[in-house]
């Protein structure tokens, strides 16, 4: 479904019925990513209103010409979120870039959200910041031969997750608005108020999972801010990469769960 958002076309589906779950997927990709990952993880827990938003320029939302940077997309979410969800409170979960705009939300409306998950969360936008492992492959099975271009953004590369990549993130990719995408990126990556992130207090039920191996975002940038969310699991995964929800779906399930457990005491 689309609803009109500052005159933009915004796409997103819902599922499920109960307390809102905002899902706001990376950076050129689509709510595929987060839809394939999560809808298996409903099966069993009921109550929850899963929303999966196409950010502009991604999916089947366009980007306008005025939409020039992070604080932008900002506003759009924002004003999202009062014309979808109301006055409601929410939990939250953000992937990669989708985590960089969750911590604006914290920054601009914490008192709303009851819960945040960050998944591979961007700490810093400028990529020269970043601290990062080197890419390597831990598993590759027989099927991949070392020309593959699947090599270069997995850590564990299997039938499965090579399936998986196809299905929900790889048509995300394909669908992006790449002017827009490579614009987006050089002149409004950041938010204006980037550095006050650093200061961000969240006391409320949070998981933040990263990948060991993930050499995009990293996982010792988030280690600075651990103390900012004094209720949050932490969990830094071995075997896997910025595809943490397709290479170990299995902990990711297991600990969106747990999540859910504790941000249903704060309901």
């Amino acid at each position: 479904m689309t609803i009109n958002i500052k005159g933009i076309p915004v796409y997103y589906e819902e599922h499920g019925k109960g307390l809102p779950i905002l899902c706001i997927h990376g950076y050129s990709v689509d709510h595929r990513l987060m839809l394939g990952c999560l809808e298996p993880i409903f099966g069993s827990p009921h109550g929850y209103r899963r929303i999966y938003i196409d950010l502009p320029g991604m999916g089947k939302t366009p980007a306008p010409d005025w939409l020039k940077n992070a604080d932008d997309m900002l506003d759009v979410i924002t004003v999202f979120i009062k014309e979808v969800i109301g006055n409601a409170n929410f939990l939250i979960i953000g992937q990669s870039y989708g985590g960089y705009l969750t911590q604006g939300l914290l920054h601009t409306m914490s008192n709303k959200i009851s819960g945040a998950f960050l998944l591979c969360p961007v700490i810093y936008p400028d990529f020269s910041k970043r601290t990062l492992p080197k890419h390597r492959n831990l598993y590759k099975s027989a099927d991949f031969s070392e020309s593959d271009e699947f090599l270069q953004i997995v850590v564990v590369a299997t039938p499965q997750v090579y399936e998986l990549h196809n299905k929900y993130i790889l048509p995300g990719i394909k669908a992006a608005d790449n002017e827009f995408a490579a614009r987006y990126r050089i002149d409004g990556y950041a938010f204006s108020f980037d550095a006050k992130l650093r200061n961000v207090q969240f006391d409320k039920p949070a998981t933040i999972l990263v990948g060991r191996q993930d050499s995009v975002v990293g996982y010792a940038d988030m280690i600075e801010l651990l103390e900012n969310f004094p209720r949050a699991t932490f969990a830094i995964l071995d075997c896997t990469g910025h595809g943490l929800q397709i290479e170990n779906h299995t902990l990711f399930s297991t600990h969106v769960k747990d999540w859910l457990q504790r941000s249903s005491y704060e309901s």
